[in-house]
């Protein structure tokens, strides 16, 4: 039947015969039908890791995630939430994108904004959050209890499929375009995958929670000299014989703060270490009253570089980790 002879008989169905009534109901659902698979079509397209490198923004995300562990796993996976409703508000917004895109107008590096951050429950679809097993070596993690304080899986993973590119500021100039396969395996180093030791100690720092070796490490155990009874007042004696040592541990998550105190390394480290300035900023228990009349003689046992860990010689000299009271306010050391 010519296009047109169609045409014409579709305008004259008579809709108040059950003939044209059918008639109309099977060309409308034969329309919607195909609406509906030209959009499940397009939505399926554009739901592929092939789509996303399209746009030569995406290309450095594209190859470390080419590059990385969860290679097998479409971007979609992790970026968008389970749920049909989810999946249509997510097309919706992609608009901007698009818009960005074709104007130009996006901004570099590209970070994901707040509420696009990956949630663990996304993570959750394959990985246990039971799970017993743990990265190889001696680490102790355990999931649950990370899970039960809302610690997010991306608070240690957040590298596991960009290896932080963004974060990095690798993104943020030259030609995006110029991004190849080889230059993702390289940039996904273990250094960015893994989580690294800096943020355990700095988060557990920040919550209160302990920071003792053998907590989370299965042959790391703390030193025995640190069990002795006196070790607050002797713990600065071993720094001074070896500092390294104790930079090791303490200096993990810690913020150094530059100090000009070269001459006393130890006294340098104790102010500048965050680890250390948790105790040194208090008032030490021997302080008590009646403090002044016996300082002197403590100081004289103790040795005078004991004072300086808190106290100023004089004013004017570096306010980092150091107490109001300073030795020249009563004396007169050069």
């Amino acid at each position: 039947m010519e296009p047109e002879r169609l045409k014409r008989r579709l305008i004259r169905v008579d809709l108040s015969t059950t003939e044209g009534r059918l008639k109309f109901i099977l060309v409308v659902s034969a329309l919607i039908i195909i609406i509906a698979a030209g959009s499940v079509g397009a939505i399926a397209a554009t739901m592929t890791p092939g789509f996303c490198k399209t746009c030569h923004e995406m290309l450095p995300e594209y190859v470390t995630w080419q590059a990385s562990s969860h290679s097998q796993l479409a971007c979609t996976k992790c970026h968008i939430e389970p749920g049909v409703l989810n999946l249509l508000k997510e097309k919706v917004g992609a608009m901007k994108q698009l818009y960005q895109h074709v104007t130009k107008t996006y901004e570099r590096p590209i970070f994901l904004p707040e509420e696009k951050e990956i949630k663990s429950e996304i993570c959750f679809q394959c990985h246990s959050n039971n799970r017993e097993y743990t990265i190889a070596g001696d680490i102790i993690v355990p999931h649950d209890k990370h899970i039960k304080r809302h610690v997010d899986c991306t608070k240690c993973h957040s590298g596991v499929a960009h290896a932080k590119i963004a974060e990095r500021g690798l993104t943020a100039t030259g030609s995006l375009a110029a991004w190849t396969l080889e230059r993702g395996k390289k940039e996904m180093s273990t250094k960015y995958v893994k989580p690294e030791m800096d943020n355990c100690i700095a988060c557990h720092f920040s919550r209160g929670v302990t920071i003792r070796c053998e907590k989370c490490h299965k042959t790391i155990k703390t030193p025995d000299n640190h069990a002795a009874i006196n070790w607050i007042n002797i713990h600065g004696i071993k720094a001074r014989e070896d500092l390294k040592y104790c930079e090791s541990c303490h200096n993990y998550g810690m913020k150094m703060v530059a100090l000009n105190l070269d001459k006393e390394p130890v006294v340098k480290y104790a102010r500048g270490n965050q680890f250390c300035r948790s105790c040194h900023t208090k008032k030490p228990i021997t302080h008590s009253e009646p403090w002044m009349p016996k300082h002197g003689t403590w100081a004289k046992e103790k040795g005078f570089t004991n004072c300086f860990v808190c106290h100023n010689k004089k004013p004017g000299e570096s306010k980092e980790g150091a107490a109001q009271t300073f030795c020249n306010k009563c004396h007169w050391f050069e």
